[in-house]
């Protein structure tokens, strides 16, 4: 379609379908090697794995995760992990940039810190 345009997946619009999931299925189910092995970049084919095994929610979350670039899913991740040990995010928070938990600085798509100096640099 000439001149649609992309819409980035919003975190807060998303996080509460994956963390039902993830309470239904402890290891991840069909998400697993992305979610729970932290594989971020290994949603090529996941939505047909998903529907291999039967999984119909996995396959609509399949779809989101590969809807969004790495950074985003392990961004995702770090608000799953946060809502689901109780803390109360606001939707702008769950949507702010994933920042290094040791010193606040700016972070790699690894999760390393930017800054030589820090200890949650590499």
């Amino acid at each position: 379609m000439a001149g649609a345009k992309m819409t980035k997946t919003k975190i807060s619009d998303v996080s509460s379908k994956f963390v039902r999931y993830h309470k239904k299925n402890p290891a991840w189910g069909s998400l697993h090697i992305v979610m729970e092995d932290s594989n971020w970049e290994s949603t090529y084919g996941l939505d047909e794995w998903a529907k291999e095994l039967g999984d119909k929610e996995g396959v609509l979350l399949a779809k989101i995760l590969q809807g969004m670039d790495s950074r985003e899913i392990q961004k995702l991740s770090a608000v799953i992990e946060r809502l689901e040990s109780g803390e109360k995010l606001s939707p702008e928070e769950q949507d702010a940039e994933l920042h290094c938990e040791w010193c606040g600085g700016e972070v790699d798509d690894d999760g390393d810190c930017l800054k030589s100096y820090c200890k949650g640099n590499g």
